[in-house]
């Protein structure tokens, strides 16, 4: 869990280093757009932890 959450973080953090359709190819979300899936993920997942915690 702790790769998945780094990942997370720096795909957040640096939304140009994910291929566009790499996560519309592989998720469902009716967000419209990538990085507003990823901040919500993320909100689902650690809640109101910070995205730049490290840990």
């Amino acid at each position: 869990m702790g790769t998945f959450k780094s990942e997370l973080r720096q795909a957040i953090i640096q939304p140009d280093q994910v291929p566009r359709d790499e996560i519309s190819n592989h998720v469902q979300y009716d967000d419209g757009s990538p990085e507003k899936f990823l901040l919500r993920l993320w909100r689902d997942l650690y809640g109101d932890e910070p995205i730049g915690a490290s840990g």
